[in-house]
C-alpha cells in the first residue's frame, strides 16, 4: 500500500472502536469461510450431475445431493453469523460517533446549523453503515477466495485456471471504476442533502413572513425544484 493512501485508511478505520474491530475480524473470517464452502458445494453438484448422466448408482447421486444441501445450510449459517457480527460493529460505531458529534457540537459556538447537523447525524452518518458491514468482509473475500479457487482449479484444468488468471484482475478493475463514479455522485448528494435541510429549516422559521408576503407558492416551487434535482 502506498504512503499516500495510508493516512486516509488510518482516518477511516480510526472511527472503529476495539470491539467493533474484533467483530469485523470475526465477520471477515466467517465470510471467507462461507465463500470457501462453495468449492465443495460445486464439487458435490458436479459429481451428482455426472453420476446421474452416467447412470451411476442412485445412492451416489443421493449422497451428493445430501452433501450439497448440508454444505448449503452450513454456508448459510456462516454468512448469517458474519452479517450479525458486522451489523453489530456498525451499530456500535454509529452510536459512538453520533454521541461524539453531539457532545462536540454542543460545546461549539457558531458551529454548523441545526439542519446541517441533523443531516450529518442521520443521512450522512448512516452512510457509514454499508462501509462497515460490507467493505472489510468483501476485501477479505477478494484477497483470499480467488487464490483458493485458482489453487483448486489449476490441478484439474489448466485451461480454466488460465482463463481465471487472466480475467480475474479485470473484474475488480471495472468494479473500482464504477465505485469511483458512485463515490463522486454520493459526495455531491450528501452536500445537497445538507443544503436542502438548511433550506427547509430557514423556510419554516420564515413561514410567517412568507405568508404575509404571499410567497408560499414561490417557496414551495423552489423547494420542489431542489428536491427533484436531488
Amino acid at each position: 500500500m502506498s504512503l499516500a493512501s495510508e493516512p486516509k485508511r488510518t482516518r477511516t478505520e480510526s472511527l472503529l472502536g476495539t470491539e467493533a474491530q474484533r467483530q469485523l475480524r470475526q465477520a471477515s473470517r466467517l465470510s471467507v469461510f462461507a465463500g470457501a464452502l462453495w468449492l465443495p458445494q460445486a464439487a458435490a453438484l458436479a459429481w451428482g450431475i455426472a453420476g446421474w448422466a452416467e447412470a451411476a448408482p442412485l445412492a451416489r447421486t443421493l449422497w451428493m445431493a445430501l452433501a450439497f444441501a448440508l454444505l448449503g445450510l452450513f454456508r448459510g449459517w456462516a454468512e448469517r453469523q458474519a452479517a450479525r457480527r458486522a451489523y453489530r460493529a456498525a451499530d456500535e460505531t454509529l452510536h459512538v460517533q453520533r454521541q461524539a458529534l453531539l457532545d462536540r457540537e454542543s460545546l461549539r459556538s457558531g458551529g454548523a446549523s441545526s439542519a446541517a447537523l441533523a443531516a450529518l447525524l442521520t443521512e450522512k452518518l448512516a452512510a457509514l453503515g454499508p462501509w462497515i458491514t460490507r467493505f472489510r468482509p468483501a476485501m477479505a473475500r477478494a484477497r483470499l477466495l480467488p487464490l483458493l479457487s485458482l489453487a483448486v482449479i489449476l490441478p484439474i484444468s489448466w485451461a480454466a485456471g488460465l482463463v481465471l488468471l487472466v480475467a480475474g484482475p479485470l473484474i475488480p478493475l471495472f468494479m473500482a471504476l464504477v465505485g469511483m463514479a458512485a463515490q463522486d455522485a454520493s459526495r455531491k448528494q450528501m452536500v445537497e442533502v445538507g443544503a436542502m435541510n438548511t433550506l427547509l429549516i430557514d423556510r419554516i422559521s420564515a413561514l410567517p413572513d412568507l405568508l404575509l408576503l404571499n410567497a408560499t407558492e414561490a417557496s414551495r416551487a423552489e423547494f420542489s425544484a431542489r428536491a427533484e434535482g436531488l
